[in-house]
């Protein structure tokens, strides 16, 4: 069954370089979520996907998706 993990970082660019710098394998790229997370993914040697995430804006959903 597919888990996913969602950590808060301080500085989540700070991460990706340093994660990248040792050679892990970046999964999803860095990207600016619409509900103002910068995030990135990595898979861990189970299957399982850790995303890292550092809130940098306000939520700015896509057209026709309301917020409740």
């Amino acid at each position: 069954q597919p888990v996913e993990v969602y950590l808060e970082v301080a500085d989540v660019d700070a991460l990706h370089a340093a994660l990248t710098k040792k050679g892990v394998a970046i999964s999803d790229p860095l990207m600016l979520q619409w509900w103002g997370d910068r995030t990135f993914k990595v898979m861990d040697p189970n299957g399982y996907e850790i995303w890292f995430y550092t809130n940098v804006a306000e939520p700015v959903p896509p057209v026709g998706v309301k917020l409740v």
